[in-house]
């Protein structure tokens, strides 16, 4: 699912401003030309697939970003070239649906990713430590907001989302990280009532108590209380990731 929104969706963009153009100028030479064209679409989105398909938290907003590029790389010579350039008397009405359909394509890429995403995250077990994926956990009652347990550094941040943040309407994005070899504790921190929100000061989030199932951990001398479901699964994927950021720390100091 996930490589059909970042490389699918900018193919088959494509090749619909392929099919316009083939429509309009009934030039069948067009047809390598237009398969070139949508072809370059796709590079950014296999790049992002290759290089960042190991961050399930980030496919949602990879798919935006490749999307975005898609729509308006698309939109502007489908309008001036196209619709403007030919005597055709459907040309507006088919450059109009194709540019009503960007908005959903973005949409539904957004949605596609981040249920991809949701689908091997959840539920959380400790065996997710093998993979060399960077896990996102979802800090519960907190929006966009996670626990991303990677294969050598821990990171607490809330999603950015650009167009947002250009506007600052949403002002508190931010985070934190640290390698796994500083967190020393890791404990299932469930309250029954209750307890004092210690959240990473960098979320800059208002949230003063938290309650339910939860997950403490102490790192670089900071302690935090997580509001995530299933703890006891994520102390035991936050405990294997550790060990073996530990293990691999120890290696590299040894003397050869």
């Amino acid at each position: 699912m996930v490589g059909f929104a970042l490389v699918g969706v900018p193919l088959a963009a494509g090749a619909y401003y392929l099919a316009i153009n083939a429509a309009l100028k009934e030039d069948p030479a067009l047809a390598v030309k237009g398969a070139c064209f949508s072809a370059v679409f796709a590079v950014p989105g296999a790049l992002t697939w290759l290089f960042g398909g190991r961050r399930p938290g980030d496919w949602a907003m990879y798919a935006i970003y490749v999307n975005v590029w898609t729509a308006l790389g698309l939109a502007f010579p489908m309008v001036f070239f196209v619709a403007l350039g030919e005597e055709n008397p459907w040309r507006w009405l088919i450059v109009g649906a194709g540019l009503l359909a960007m908005p959903l394509i973005l949409v539904a890429s957004f949605a596609l990713a981040a249920r991809a995403a949701r689908m091997l995250t959840l539920p959380v077990s400790a065996a997710m430590a093998d993979s060399s994926y960077h896990w996102p956990i979802p800090l519960r009652g907190l929006r966009r907001t996670m626990l991303v347990v990677g294969t050598k550094v821990i990171e607490v941040r809330r999603q950015s989302i650009p167009v947002l943040d250009f506007f600052d309407i949403d002002h508190h994005s931010g985070g934190t990280k640290y390698p796994l070899t500083k967190v020393t504790w890791v404990w299932d921190a469930t309250t029954n009532g209750e307890a004092p929100a210690t959240l990473p000061k960098a979320l800059k989030v208002d949230v003063e108590t938290i309650s339910g199932p939860a997950v403490g951990l102490r790192v670089d001398g900071h302690e935090w209380v997580l509001p995530v479901d299933r703890p006891a699964e994520v102390v035991a994927l936050l405990q294997r990731r550790i060990e073996r950021a530990n293990a691999a720390a120890d290696t590299s100091r040894a003397p050869r």
